[in-house]
């Protein structure tokens, strides 16, 4: 789901959680750190974190310099969506080894996910100057770019994120190729916006997310018919989707297809009322009336 007051940012693939999958086979009965240790990777694996989480934190308990215990349990803190803890690990892992380029990468994500853009910013900073050509920490450093409104930034870290020797699936590069368009889209680089969501629709075209982002640049820079075409298709692929209802309906409105539109703007307002997201339901309900007052007074 879109969020209604702007466009999707979208960021899943870029941090890479990932756990040291090097356990030795469980034992019977644990009795070190490192047992502990073992069995909470073992949890990980089968995704059960609350367990993995009481096992890490056994581990540390016994032994309170074991590094890894701390970076794996911040990875389950970080499932859960326990983000003041994610962080806290992620600093005693770095108080143990200051290098760890992956605490510095999930410790920002952890800052990302509190709303502390600066501090992400800052984690990948640092993870870039111990592996320069770290692809995820350009690229999560564009999202945190993005989040203070330094698109001119994000552009340049996407770039660079592009640019590094690491082979990127096609949804990861329509993953930054979406991102970076929507930094030149804020920017009201319309042309350059589209060509980005072209790419992105180019290396994984059954993501709605490239169909409406090019649809909303459609709609900015007034091609009213592209970003109709974009929008239907963003419906075929996600038959429920409250946004894309609600922007086709402002499309229809700007062609003059009144009725259409009204239609539209009222399933938007179904669809979010279903789905519980109910700013953007009264936000619609809000325009259903502005648009049939504003007919009315003509009539």
């Amino acid at each position: 789901m879109y969020r209604f007051d702007k466009i999707v940012l979208s960021f899943g693939f870029a941090v890479v959680l990932s756990v040291l999958l090097f356990a030795a086979p469980t034992i019977a009965l644990p009795v070190s750190g490192k047992d502990f240790f073992n069995l909470g990777v073992t949890a990980m694996q089968r995704g059960d974190y609350p367990d993995a989480i009481d096992n890490f934190t056994q581990a540390i308990d016994i032994d309170a310099n074991l590094g890894a215990a701390y970076s794996n349990r911040c990875l389950a803190y970080l499932q859960l969506e326990i983000y003041e803890l994610a962080a806290d690990d992620c600093s005693q892992a770095l108080r143990l080894n200051p290098r760890s380029v992956e605490a510095y990468l999930n410790r920002g994500l952890a800052w990302y996910r509190l709303g502390d853009y600066q501090a992400a910013k800052l984690d990948y900073s640092e993870l870039l100057k111990i592996k320069p050509y770290d692809f995820r920490a350009y690229y999560n450093r564009g999202l945190a770019d993005f989040a203070l409104g330094e698109y001119q930034d994000a552009i340049a870290d996407y770039n660079h994120s592009l640019l590094q020797s690491v082979p990127l699936d096609r949804p990861q590069l329509a993953e930054i190729y979406n991102d970076r368009g929507l930094a030149h889209l804020m920017l009201k680089n319309f042309p350059v916006a589209i060509s980005d969501f072209d790419l992105a629709i180019r290396f994984n075209s059954g993501d709605p997310r490239g169909y409406f982002n090019r649809g909303c640049a459609c709609l900015y820079s007034g091609n009213y018919i592209m970003a109709l075409r974009d929008f239907n298709q963003v419906l075929a692929l996600t038959p429920n989707d409250g946004q894309a209802y609600f922007y086709r309906g402002l499309v229809r409105y700007q062609i003059g297809s009144q009725y259409a539109a009204m239609a539209d703007l009222q399933k938007a307002a179904e669809c979010f009322c279903n789905q519980g997201v109910t700013i953007a339901y009264q936000k619609t309900l809000q325009l259903i009336r502005q648009i049939l007052s504003s007919d009315s007074a003509i009539g």
